[in-house]
């Protein structure tokens, strides 16, 4: 009778357990569901715990920020060219960054990705800023240059 009711204290714990892990899993699956893992920076910009659309908006002020940011280009006779990065054609490719932000620690297979979480967690991770460019208007610039 007495090994009986062991055995029914440890099924009883092992159930205990698991339903507690369950919960927790669930928990954890509800308040991270469509937001970035916190742990997360762009540029030093921390986004984690934020939806891709709050991140958006932070980016966007980093966006505008570097789109009035000016280049000088020297010319062989001296001259100087001073031109914005928008008159470039060049910008911040904020759809790539917030898909590498939510993918961080999303892109493996579960353990993995429970490891990545940790990861993020202890040592935290920095996604340098990317930028895209519009090949016709940089063209347009360089035969400007050419004309010069």
């Amino acid at each position: 009778m007495i090994a009986k009711k062991k055995s029914n204290k440890k099924i009883f714990a092992a159930l205990l357990f698991l339903l507690t892990f369950f919960i927790a899993l669930l928990g954890d699956f509800y308040c991270s569901h469509k937001r970035i893992y916190p742990g997360v920076h762009i540029n030093g910009a921390a986004v984690g715990g934020l939806t891709k659309d709050e991140a958006a908006d932070l980016l966007g002020q980093t966006a505008e920020e570097y789109k009035d940011k000016k280049i000088a280009i020297l010319l062989p006779e001296g001259e100087e060219l001073i031109y914005s990065l928008h008159e470039l054609g060049i910008e911040l490719d904020t759809g790539l960054l917030l898909e590498k932000a939510y993918q961080e620690a999303r892109s493996g297979h579960c353990w993995n990705n429970f490891y990545a979480r940790y990861r993020l967690w202890k040592e935290k991770t920095d996604i340098p800023l990317s930028f895209k460019f519009n090949t016709q208007a940089l063209n347009e610039i360089f035969l400007r240059i050419n004309k010069a």
